[in-house]
């Protein structure tokens, strides 16, 4: 029976989570009334209603229960169970990450070095670990109700929850109201992505038939003829029936109460009175949310009226930078949307925007972040389109690369011309971009048309001028100074780039070839940014994708050429097109100059007190002295990058580094330390959402466990991994994977004596070299081709083809640059062991610099 119904079709769901141990998703839909909530209540779990606020804020408060103040917040967070089994220095961060989430920010944070999306990432990566965390001890679901209330922050988070794969009891269900019409645009969106995903199952709740919804109101005390009536009246809606029964038994007409749960809810706030009624819808017809001195302004008693909402618990009040009152349940304004004419609600919203315009104009430039999200959609209807446009561009600048970033541009754009549409139109395909939206980034850019080459648009006068002139603006972002052909660049640009995302190999090469012709012929002030720019991208692009570093060299050295030293430093993407650089200069062997990259990269992550970019700096600088065989260096930069990664939260670097320190170890023989990191590595992977740490981690475990001479459990790492990578294209974990196993076999072969063992050997490192060739002997961190080639050069001795062999290897150290050490040092130790010659002389160099790991391995061979 309804009334008495435990979790009904969701008891499946809980069973399989049970019984795989994985992560199941449930999309829960049924109208407003009809039990979602009530089937939720009974699954035990975790249950976050909508209804009362945001989704992140609300599912921390849910975690968290109820406290008196931020310094109660923190000493709860600080107690939760989730943070015991972390490292004190990796908890701190998690606290002050999650206590971001409820506005506590204080200067003393580490976190407080963090940029917004970096704060906010970490934030989200750190709520979803306590959820997975709490299914560690048996099911555990959690349920987001009313989840077709979800703005952009929030389904994005139910995104990332929904992406988890590790192996615990974890069940998402996301209820949502089967009406199109009420679901936020974000929702829909992903609600019908979801939809389509298998691994999603779609249940729907129905409304009891009007015999057990009958029999529950008898329950509760009504006769047979009540409730028989209050069902027909409530159209079979059990919430509605429900809510309206308590009436009824009071002596209240059927026919004079409402037939809809909005009805409803108006209902209830009559009961408050008519000045109470009024003053509510005023707050509704306001969009839910209204400053005080904002009420004031409308109707000097309002604010006095609305403590009696207050009281009656209809009512909150927040401090946003502004005092506000904001209903506690988001349906409210909705069914107060018809109360008052029309024609008053325009009044009330032109009094209040004439308002909030007066305190734009007094707003400083350090405060607005905080009261733009009220006062400027407040101030909309009573500015100009112009100014409006100017104000919403403000504000999302403020937003970094969230979802709500681009409503806010779009509307700006839309009373934008000329130069200044262009960069509107730029910055809203960028947040796309940054999105993972690619596709409709393009479709922005080609939105743009042919632009007319109007005047330049002067800087605005007053407020927002200051405003805007106060926010961090680049080059492109001037407008004013920006000329219709460097704009229109810029958009090209941004095509480019989201080309490359893509990965169509043909259309980037063409797009970026187009535009080193096209900016070749600009002399504008931003060329130089654009120029900067350009390479960043096509150079990463060329050498990680087509494996032609020489190109991405090129594309460097094509820069230096056009832009000088200080405008390079000066420039906002300095630190990201050196970074490029080191990696284009890394790869063709000339390492002495990648550590001078290095240097710069540094110096000008420390000249902005950039403590990521240093981070990765530092990173850098290790891979460069790994590849120089500085072993010992090589360590204490992945460690000082890896001290800055836990030091600000930034759990992305985090993960890289500790991959990276993970290879160091391996070389030094700290095998133990090193499976340790690998591991803490695939972890944070997941948790990060790090699809290609599913393929790396296992690798280099099996490297570990190779080291060990634990050949059957490295094999079945090595198989997983493959199978990842094969499946999903990535061609240089595959190749890591074949080398690997090539390995695998020789050292099968030394133990045993099969010959076999060397024929699939040869096959699996041939395979492992065509990648590399297709990348001239590229090199890399995680696969060196000296390694490979030296080992296919004794299989072929092995197969009785030594000739072949010292062939191999003196023709792969001819097309060897000098400066890769570690390669030419292994090919020259295969080349004493083809010539029959002493070993250990050879194994000098390697003892010398304390590749433990290397050494043995050739020792084995």
């Amino acid at each position: 029976m309804w009334g008495l119904m435990s979790v009904g079709p969701l008891q499946p769901v809980l069973d399989v989570a049970l019984s795989e141990r994985a992560l199941q998703r449930v999309l829960l839909a049924g109208p407003e009334g009809v039990g979602r909530s009530r089937m939720l209540a009974r699954l035990g779990g975790l249950t976050v209603s909508l209804s009362r606020g945001p989704l992140v804020p609300q599912t921390l408060r849910a975690m968290l229960g109820d406290f008196a103040d931020d310094d109660e917040a923190l000493a709860q967070l600080s107690a939760a169970p989730a943070m015991s089994g972390l490292e004190p220095d990796r908890a701190a961060v998690a606290v002050e990450l999650l206590a971001s989430l409820l506005g506590i920010r204080r200067p003393g944070f580490r976190t407080a070095k963090l940029d917004d999306d970096s704060r906010r990432e970490g934030a989200c990566l750190e709520l979803a670990r306590w959820l997975v965390d709490r299914a560690q001890a048996g099911v555990f679901p959690v349920a987001f109700d009313d989840a077709h209330l979800a703005d952009d922050e929030g389904v994005a988070f139910l995104e990332a929850l929904a992406q988890r794969e590790e192996p615990v009891p974890l069940v998402l269900i996301v209820s949502h109201d089967a009406a199109v019409d009420r679901l936020t645009p974000a929702f829909r969106a992903r609600r019908e992505a979801w939809s389509s995903d298998p691994r999603w199952r779609r249940l729907e709740v129905r409304p009891p038939p009007p015999a057990e919804l009958s029999q529950v109101l008898i329950n509760a005390g009504a006769s047979a003829d009540q409730a028989a009536a209050v069902v027909r009246h409530a159209n079979g809606n059990p919430g509605l029936a429900l809510g309206l029964w308590p009436q009824v038994r009071e002596g209240a007409a059927l026919e004079q109460l409402p037939v809809s749960l909005d009805g409803l809810r108006l209902h209830r706030m009559k009961a408050l009175g008519d000045e109470v009624l009024h003053a509510c819808a005023t707050v509704a017809g306001l969009g839910g949310v209204a400053p005080l001195a904002a009420l004031s302004t409308i109707g000097p008693a309002l604010p006095t009226t609305l403590s009696l909402a207050l009281s009656a618990g209809v009512l909150r009040v927040e401090r946003e930078g502004l005092e506000v009152y904001r209903f506690i349940d988001a349906r409210m304004p909705h069914a107060l949307a018809a109360v008052l004419p029309p024609a008053q609600v325009l009044g009330a919203r032109l009094a209040a925007g004439a308002w909030a315009v007066q305190a734009l104009e007094q707003v400083e430039p350090a405060s607005f972040p905080r009261v733009a999200p009220v006062l400027v959609p407040l101030a909309s209807p009573a500015l100009d389109g112009a100014t409006a446009s100017l104000w919403d561009e403000a504000f999302a600048m403020t937003r970094g690369g969230r979802a709500e970033t681009i409503s806010r541009l779009e509307l700006a754009a839309r009373a934008a011309q000329g130069v200044r549409r262009l960069v509107l139109l730029r910055r809203i395909a960028e947040v796309k971009l940054f999105l993972g939206l690619p596709d409709e980034a393009i479709a922005v850019v080609a939105s743009a048309g042919r632009a007319p080459n109007t005047p330049a648009q002067p800087w605005p006068e007053g407020a927002v001028g200051r405003v805007l002139a106060a926010q961090h603006r680049g080059v492109l972002d001037r407008w004013d100074t920006l000329s219709l052909d460097e704009a229109t660049a810029a958009l090209e640009l941004v095509r480019a780039e989201c080309v490359s995302y893509l990965v169509k190999k043909e259309d980037t090469q063409r797009a970026f070839a187009e535009l080193e012709k096209r900016l070749a012929r600009l002399k504008g002030a931003a060329t130089p940014h654009l120029w900067i720019r350009w390479a960043k991208g096509w150079s990463w692009f060329a050498s990680e994708i087509l494996g032609r570093s020489a190109e991405a060299m090129r594309a460097c050295t094509v820069v230096r050429k056009h832009v000088s030293p200080d405008a390079l430093a000066a420039d906002e993407d300095a630190i990201a097109f050196v970074r490029a650089e080191e990696v284009a200069t890394a790869s063709i062997g000339q390492l002495s100059r990648a550590k001078a990259l290095t240097d710069e990269h540094i110096a000008l992550a420390d000249r902005a007190g950039r403590l990521r970019d240093a981070c990765l700096g530092w990173n850098a600088r290790g891979i460069v002295h790994y590849g120089q065989g500085e072993l010992p260096a090589a360590r204490k930069a992945f460690e000082r990058s890896l001290e800055l990664a836990r030091s600000t939260g930034w759990l992305r670097r985090e993960a890289i580094t500790l991959h990276n320190l993970t290879l160091v170890l391996s070389e030094l023989g700290e095998l133990d330390a090193a499976f340790a990191a690998e591991t803490t590595y695939a972890r944070l992977s997941v948790l990060v959402g790090n699809h290609a740490g599913k393929a790396e981690a296992p690798l280099v475990l099996a490297g570990v466990e190779l080291a060990r001479g634990r050949l059957k459990e490295a094999d079945a790492l090595i198989q997983q991994a493959r199978k990842v990578a094969e499946a999903n294209g990535w061609d240089m974990l595959v190749a890591q994977g074949r080398s690997l196993t090539g390995r695998l076999r020789l050292l099968r072969y030394k133990a045993a004596g099969d010959v076999l063992e060397v024929t699939k050997a040869k096959n699996d490192l041939l395979a492992a070299i065509e990648v590399l060739e297709e990348r001239s002997l590229a090199w890399s961190e995680d696969l060196d081709p000296g390694e490979v080639y030296a080992a296919y050069a004794l299989a072929l001795k092995w197969s009785g083809q030594t000739a072949q062999g010292k062939a191999v290897v003196t023709s792969t150290l001819a097309r060897l640059p000098v400066e890769n050490v570690v390669s030419r040092a292994q090919l020259e130790v295969a080349l004493t062991l083809l010539e029959g010659k002493p070993l250990e002389p050879a194994l000098q160099w390697f003892e010398q610099r304390g590749f433990k790991r290397r050494a043995d391995l050739w020792r084995h061979l």
